[in-house]
């Protein structure tokens, strides 16, 4: 009876120590990341003001520090004419922002596109993966546009910080 009861506990104390290692902080978002997000709403046009929008795709480069998003650039890519021959436009936006982090690992994160010029914030739910290096999620903007997103960080010994890495 002492042997199972002592194999329990060390069995329970071991366990524990392993839930308790992969709670996160925001320290664990610190580094440089590429995220990639996809836009799977069309909003119709209603002229004069709104000229519409087509689903797009993105790619997010950015840096956290403490909770702080500096350094961000996303580069989207839409169809603007099916064609032929489909035209492609790219606009690039900067933008900085937060990060929010719970212990099971879930995390907001907010692009604030405006004192970039554009009137855009993105909020993103998140969930971090286990290796703390990935995260998958869904997103949103404050112009009804959402969809899900995925990313990865940047391993340390990269320090060049374009999108053909």
């Amino acid at each position: 009876m002492k042997r199972i009861f002592l194999s329990s506990a060390l069995a329970v104390v071991f366990l524990n120590g392993h839930a308790e290692s992969n709670h996160c902080k925001v320290s664990d978002f610190n580094g440089d990341w590429v995220g990639f997000q996809a836009d799977v709403v069309t909003i119709p046009p209603t002229p004069p003001t709104n000229p519409g929008t087509n689903p797009h795709t993105g790619a997010c480069m950015f840096t956290v520090s403490d909770g702080m998003i500096t350094d961000g650039t996303c580069e989207l890519r839409m169809l603007v004419n099916p064609g032929p021959p489909p035209v492609l436009i790219s606009p690039t936006g900067h933008f900085d922002g937060t990060v929010e982090v719970d212990p099971d690992c879930s995390a907001t994160l907010t692009f604030d596109f405006s004192p970039y010029g554009r009137n855009t914030q993105s909020t993103y739910q998140v969930q971090l993966a286990v290796d703390k290096n990935t995260y998958a999620g869904r997103w949103e903007n404050s112009s009804g546009l959402l969809g899900p997103t995925n990313g990865v960080k940047k391993p340390k010994s990269k320090s060049n910080r374009n999108f053909d890495d």
